[in-house]
């Protein structure tokens, strides 16, 4: 197994027919071509051999790497703002979801989500539940553009994402949820895995970011960019 994936359970193509996993009232279905996905803690797609990791205000300190990305890229990686609604008026096209899993995997850990800060209010155990998904563009059928990673309390999930097959900003902006994005860190490295599924070379650039609603955590997102987005957004640097 490629070590640029946090694999610590198993992970299979499903090749025959769709498949459905079931966990904890969760059941979703997949198309045949999709992988299933165990639900082990640390199961997710994670850069390794790092060029370059910091925290948002040190991604905005001159000099930084991420401060030499171009416009288009600094705001889809640094804004507090949603991806999918930058990608859709940047691009013109409608984002899609492709749900890989939702699962619950066991009561919260820190060590378990990426991100080095500590998350207020996330000392009480509570379940918690895994979301992965890719992002495509409307006209782009097999290669992703973005991966995303979502961790939510088991106990709200259903509350905030009624249709799973919509992203994240869709539900929650349909629901008229008030809402502040914090992004906890900027990462720029490999993957091995994602390397193969958005079909180009890395390195990749990735944020974890938590939204908070009421002065409490609602979910930790973890999303990695593919560098094919040049398509839309054009070159990253200018150098």
């Amino acid at each position: 197994m490629n070590p640029s994936v946090v694999w610590h359970g198993k992970i299979s193509p499903n090749t025959s027919n769709p498949h459905q996993i079931a966990t904890c009232g969760f059941r979703y279905r997949f198309p045949s071509r999709h992988y299933r996905l165990w639900a082990m803690p640390d199961a997710y797609y994670r850069l390794d051999n790092l060029i370059w990791r910091g925290s948002e205000a040190e991604a905005l300190q001159p000099g930084s790497l991420p401060e030499q990305l171009t416009p288009p890229w600094k705001i889809t990686l640094l804004s507090d703002g949603s991806v999918t609604r930058h990608l859709q008026l940047m691009t013109g096209q409608t984002v899609t979801v492709e749900c890989l899993e939702m699962q619950d995997v066991g009561l919260f850990s820190a060590q378990s989500i990426p991100g080095k800060t500590y998350i207020p209010q996330t000392e009480e155990e509570f379940r918690t539940v895994r979301r992965q998904v890719f992002l495509k563009m409307s006209d782009e059928v097999e290669r992703p553009y973005v991966y995303a990673s979502s961790w939510w309390r088991r106990d709200v999930v259903d509350e905030y994402l009624k249709d799973r097959s919509k992203p994240i900003w869709t539900s929650l902006s349909s629901e008229r949820t008030e809402l502040f994005r914090e992004i906890i860190e900027v990462e720029h490295g490999h993957c091995g895995e994602l390397e193969r599924h958005f079909g180009c070379k890395g390195p990749f650039w990735a944020r974890t970011y938590i939204f908070w609603h009421n002065q409490k955590p609602l979910t930790v997102i973890y999303e990695v960019f593919s560098p094919r987005l040049h398509e839309f957004l054009g070159p990253s640097c200018s150098l």
